[in-house]
Protein backbone atom coordinates (compact mmCIF):
# COMPACT_ATOMS: atom_id res chain seq x y z
CA UNK A 1 0.00 0.00 0.00
CA UNK A 2 1.40 3.66 -0.82
CA UNK A 3 2.01 5.22 2.35
CA UNK A 4 2.35 8.89 3.29
CA UNK A 5 3.72 9.58 6.82
CA UNK A 6 3.03 13.08 8.47
CA UNK A 7 4.35 14.54 11.37
CA UNK A 8 5.60 17.91 12.49
CA UNK A 9 8.22 16.30 15.08
CA UNK A 10 11.39 15.42 13.22
CA UNK A 11 12.01 12.64 15.54
CA UNK A 12 8.85 10.71 15.96
CA UNK A 13 8.40 11.39 12.41
CA UNK A 14 11.60 9.29 11.39
CA UNK A 15 10.68 6.50 14.37
CA UNK A 16 7.53 5.45 12.66
CA UNK A 17 9.10 5.55 9.28
CA UNK A 18 11.46 2.97 10.89
CA UNK A 19 8.64 0.88 12.17
CA UNK A 20 7.05 0.92 8.77
CA UNK A 21 10.01 -0.39 6.79
CA UNK A 22 9.76 -2.99 8.34
CA UNK A 23 6.35 -4.22 7.56
CA UNK A 24 6.40 -5.59 4.02
CA UNK A 25 2.50 -4.47 3.26
CA UNK A 26 3.39 -1.12 2.93
CA UNK A 27 5.46 1.44 1.06
CA UNK A 28 6.17 4.76 2.32
CA UNK A 29 6.58 7.21 -0.61
CA UNK A 30 6.77 10.80 1.17
CA UNK A 31 7.45 12.27 4.77
CA UNK A 32 5.90 15.39 5.71
CA UNK A 33 6.33 17.80 8.78
CA UNK A 34 4.65 19.85 6.74
CA UNK A 35 0.62 19.52 7.18
CA UNK A 36 -0.32 22.17 4.50
CA UNK A 37 2.14 20.55 2.07
CA UNK A 38 0.94 16.86 3.24
CA UNK A 39 -2.48 18.03 2.31
CA UNK A 40 -2.02 19.27 -1.15
CA UNK A 41 -0.04 16.19 -1.99
CA UNK A 42 -2.76 13.60 -0.46
CA UNK A 43 -5.22 15.65 -2.79
CA UNK A 44 -3.20 14.86 -6.12
CA UNK A 45 -2.15 11.73 -5.48
CA UNK A 46 -3.38 8.36 -5.18
CA UNK A 47 -2.59 7.17 -1.96
CA UNK A 48 -3.72 4.07 0.00
CA UNK A 49 -2.27 4.96 3.61
CA UNK A 50 -1.55 7.71 5.49
CA UNK A 51 -0.95 8.14 9.32
CA UNK A 52 -1.66 11.39 10.46
CA UNK A 53 -0.41 13.25 13.52
CA UNK A 54 -3.04 14.69 15.43
CA UNK A 55 -1.90 17.66 16.76
CA UNK A 56 -0.09 20.03 14.27
CA UNK A 57 0.55 24.00 13.69
CA UNK A 58 -1.93 25.23 11.65
CA UNK A 59 -3.58 22.35 9.92
CA UNK A 60 -4.09 19.70 12.09
CA UNK A 61 -4.46 16.15 11.41
CA UNK A 62 -8.16 15.82 12.07
CA UNK A 63 -8.09 19.06 9.50
CA UNK A 64 -6.59 16.90 7.04
CA UNK A 65 -8.66 13.83 7.81
CA UNK A 66 -12.00 15.88 7.57
CA UNK A 67 -10.72 17.07 4.13
CA UNK A 68 -10.18 13.46 3.19
CA UNK A 69 -13.46 12.79 3.97
CA UNK A 70 -14.84 15.69 2.02
CA UNK A 71 -13.67 15.51 -1.22
CA UNK A 72 -14.38 11.70 -0.90
CA UNK A 73 -10.57 10.37 -1.31
CA UNK A 74 -10.16 6.62 -0.84
CA UNK A 75 -7.46 6.98 1.36
CA UNK A 76 -7.48 5.57 4.82
CA UNK A 77 -6.20 7.42 7.46
CA UNK A 78 -4.53 6.36 10.90
CA UNK A 79 -3.92 9.03 13.49
CA UNK A 80 -0.60 8.33 15.55
CA UNK A 81 -0.71 10.65 18.93
CA UNK A 82 0.01 10.76 22.20
CA UNK A 83 -3.23 12.09 23.82
CA UNK A 84 -6.11 10.04 23.90
CA UNK A 85 -8.49 12.62 24.33
CA UNK A 86 -8.60 13.18 20.64
CA UNK A 87 -9.62 9.29 20.08
CA UNK A 88 -13.22 9.87 19.53
CA UNK A 89 -13.12 13.07 17.25
CA UNK A 90 -10.89 11.09 15.13
CA UNK A 91 -13.13 7.77 14.12
CA UNK A 92 -15.86 10.78 13.57
CA UNK A 93 -13.56 11.11 10.47
CA UNK A 94 -13.92 7.87 9.80
CA UNK A 95 -10.42 7.10 10.72
CA UNK A 96 -9.71 3.52 10.66
CA UNK A 97 -7.17 2.76 13.50
CA UNK A 98 -5.63 5.48 16.26
CA UNK A 99 -2.01 4.77 17.45
CA UNK A 100 -0.65 6.38 20.81
CA UNK A 101 2.95 7.31 20.88
CA UNK A 102 4.50 6.18 21.52
CA UNK A 103 4.68 3.02 18.81
CA UNK A 104 5.20 -0.34 18.98
CA UNK A 105 5.67 -2.08 16.01
CA UNK A 106 2.72 -4.42 16.82
CA UNK A 107 0.49 -1.40 16.85
CA UNK A 108 1.46 -0.62 13.24
CA UNK A 109 0.95 -3.59 12.24
CA UNK A 110 -2.41 -4.41 13.62
CA UNK A 111 -3.64 -1.04 12.40
CA UNK A 112 -2.36 -1.86 8.64
CA UNK A 113 -4.89 -5.26 9.00
CA UNK A 114 -7.60 -3.18 9.84
CA UNK A 115 -6.44 -0.89 6.80
CA UNK A 116 -6.52 -4.10 4.39
CA UNK A 117 -9.90 -5.48 5.96
CA UNK A 118 -10.93 -1.74 5.54
CA UNK A 119 -9.49 -1.68 1.78
CA UNK A 120 -11.28 -5.01 0.61
CA UNK A 121 -13.74 -4.49 -2.45
CA UNK A 122 -16.63 -3.65 -1.78
CA UNK A 123 -20.21 -3.63 -3.92
CA UNK A 124 -19.88 0.08 -5.44
CA UNK A 125 -23.39 1.31 -5.81
CA UNK A 126 -23.37 3.68 -8.49
CA UNK A 127 -26.02 6.74 -9.75
CA UNK A 128 -25.69 9.07 -12.09
CA UNK A 129 -27.80 11.64 -11.90
CA UNK A 130 -28.73 14.17 -15.18
CA UNK A 131 -32.28 15.40 -14.23
CA UNK A 132 -31.01 19.66 -12.94
CA UNK A 133 -27.66 19.83 -12.69
CA UNK A 134 -24.84 16.10 -13.15
CA UNK A 135 -23.06 14.46 -10.45
CA UNK A 136 -22.00 11.25 -9.73
CA UNK A 137 -22.56 9.10 -6.82
CA UNK A 138 -20.88 6.42 -5.29
CA UNK A 139 -23.04 4.75 -2.41
CA UNK A 140 -25.05 8.14 -2.42
CA UNK A 141 -21.95 10.24 -1.84
CA UNK A 142 -20.47 12.43 -4.62
CA UNK A 143 -17.55 12.25 -6.47
CA UNK A 144 -15.74 15.33 -6.43
CA UNK A 145 -13.78 16.07 -9.68
CA UNK A 146 -10.75 18.42 -9.42
CA UNK A 147 -10.89 19.14 -12.70
CA UNK A 148 -14.18 20.41 -14.70
CA UNK A 149 -13.59 19.83 -17.97
CA UNK A 150 -13.21 15.65 -17.17
CA UNK A 151 -16.21 15.65 -15.07
CA UNK A 152 -18.12 17.48 -18.13
CA UNK A 153 -16.25 15.02 -20.50
CA UNK A 154 -17.68 12.12 -18.47
CA UNK A 155 -21.67 14.27 -18.65
CA UNK A 156 -21.14 13.80 -22.56
CA UNK A 157 -20.47 10.13 -22.47
CA UNK A 158 -23.20 10.03 -20.37
CA UNK A 159 -25.81 11.74 -22.45
CA UNK A 160 -24.14 9.58 -26.09
CA UNK A 161 -25.92 6.49 -23.58
CA UNK A 162 -22.62 4.51 -23.95
CA UNK A 163 -22.06 4.83 -27.48
CA UNK A 164 -18.28 5.33 -28.30
CA UNK A 165 -17.63 9.41 -29.01
CA UNK A 166 -14.33 10.81 -30.46
CA UNK A 167 -11.70 12.87 -29.87
CA UNK A 168 -12.73 15.01 -32.04
CA UNK A 169 -16.82 15.26 -31.42
CA UNK A 170 -15.90 16.02 -27.45
CA UNK A 171 -12.95 18.63 -28.45
CA UNK A 172 -15.82 20.59 -30.38
CA UNK A 173 -18.40 20.28 -27.39
CA UNK A 174 -15.97 21.24 -24.66
CA UNK A 175 -13.24 23.80 -26.54
CA UNK A 176 -15.56 25.11 -29.22
CA UNK A 177 -13.80 28.25 -28.99
CA UNK A 178 -10.36 26.78 -29.38
CA UNK A 179 -8.06 26.07 -32.68
CA UNK A 180 -7.98 22.57 -33.47
CA UNK A 181 -4.56 21.75 -32.77
CA UNK A 182 -1.98 19.64 -30.63
CA UNK A 183 -2.75 22.25 -27.51
CA UNK A 184 -6.32 21.20 -27.30
CA UNK A 185 -5.74 17.61 -28.12
CA UNK A 186 -3.42 17.42 -25.28
CA UNK A 187 -6.32 19.16 -22.34
CA UNK A 188 -8.36 16.37 -23.60
CA UNK A 189 -6.03 14.13 -22.98
CA UNK A 190 -5.42 15.49 -19.76
CA UNK A 191 -9.37 15.47 -19.12
CA UNK A 192 -9.31 11.98 -19.74
CA UNK A 193 -6.14 11.31 -17.45
CA UNK A 194 -8.12 13.35 -14.57
CA UNK A 195 -11.45 11.71 -15.15
CA UNK A 196 -9.76 7.53 -15.41
CA UNK A 197 -7.61 8.40 -12.21
CA UNK A 198 -10.74 10.31 -10.03
CA UNK A 199 -13.26 7.40 -10.97
CA UNK A 200 -10.44 4.56 -10.55
CA UNK A 201 -10.01 6.53 -6.82
CA UNK A 202 -13.63 5.66 -6.01
CA UNK A 203 -13.41 2.14 -7.51
CA UNK A 204 -15.47 2.86 -10.26
CA UNK A 205 -14.65 1.22 -14.12
CA UNK A 206 -17.50 2.54 -16.54
CA UNK A 207 -15.22 4.92 -17.86
CA UNK A 208 -13.44 3.02 -21.27
CA UNK A 209 -10.97 4.91 -23.38
CA UNK A 210 -9.57 3.93 -26.37
CA UNK A 211 -6.96 5.75 -28.71
CA UNK A 212 -8.55 8.55 -30.31
CA UNK A 213 -12.46 7.75 -28.97
CA UNK A 214 -14.04 6.84 -25.29
CA UNK A 215 -17.43 5.57 -24.27
CA UNK A 216 -18.84 4.64 -20.90
CA UNK A 217 -20.20 0.91 -19.74
CA UNK A 218 -24.25 1.23 -19.29
CA UNK A 219 -24.25 -2.24 -17.53
CA UNK A 220 -21.91 -1.14 -14.27
CA UNK A 221 -24.41 2.18 -13.46
CA UNK A 222 -27.71 3.43 -13.02
CA UNK A 223 -28.92 6.61 -14.51
CA UNK A 224 -32.00 8.97 -14.06
CA UNK A 225 -32.24 9.43 -17.78
CA UNK A 226 -31.87 6.14 -19.07
CA UNK A 227 -34.49 5.25 -16.84
CA UNK A 228 -36.78 7.90 -18.63
CA UNK A 229 -36.19 6.32 -21.14
CA UNK A 230 -37.26 2.95 -20.20
CA UNK A 231 -40.77 4.32 -19.05
CA UNK A 232 -39.97 4.23 -15.55
CA UNK A 233 -43.07 6.01 -14.03
CA UNK A 234 -40.95 7.01 -10.91
CA UNK A 235 -38.38 8.65 -12.70
CA UNK A 236 -40.68 10.10 -15.06
CA UNK A 237 -42.17 11.56 -12.21
CA UNK A 238 -39.09 12.96 -11.10
CA UNK A 239 -38.35 15.06 -14.27
CA UNK A 240 -39.14 18.56 -13.46
CA UNK A 241 -37.74 20.27 -17.26
CA UNK A 242 -33.93 20.69 -16.62
CA UNK A 243 -31.04 18.75 -17.92
CA UNK A 244 -27.77 18.78 -17.11
CA UNK A 245 -28.38 22.78 -17.21
CA UNK A 246 -24.88 23.75 -16.37
CA UNK A 247 -24.06 22.26 -19.90
CA UNK A 248 -25.24 24.46 -23.11
CA UNK A 249 -24.78 21.20 -25.23
CA UNK A 250 -27.07 19.55 -22.99
CA UNK A 251 -30.11 21.63 -24.77
CA UNK A 252 -30.56 19.44 -27.54
CA UNK A 253 -31.16 16.27 -25.44
CA UNK A 254 -33.75 18.51 -23.40
CA UNK A 255 -35.31 19.23 -25.98
CA UNK A 256 -35.93 15.53 -27.23
CA UNK A 257 -36.99 14.30 -23.53
CA UNK A 258 -40.09 17.25 -23.46
CA UNK A 259 -41.09 16.20 -26.98
CA UNK A 260 -41.60 12.53 -25.20
CA UNK A 261 -42.29 13.60 -21.91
Amino acid sequence: MKTVLVDDEKAPLNYLHGLCKQIADIEVVETFMNPQHALEYLCESQIDLVFLDVDMPQISGLDIAKEIQKRGLTTAVVFVTGYEQYALEAFRTDAVSYILKPSEIADVIKAVQKVKKYMMPKTQKVFVQTFDHFDVFVNEKPIYFSNAKAKELLAVLIDRKGCTVSMDTIIDLLWPERPYDENVKQLYRKAVNHLNKTLTAHNVHFFVSNRGSCYVNKTEFSCDYYHLLEGNQTFIEKFHGEYMFEYSWGENTLIKIKKYF
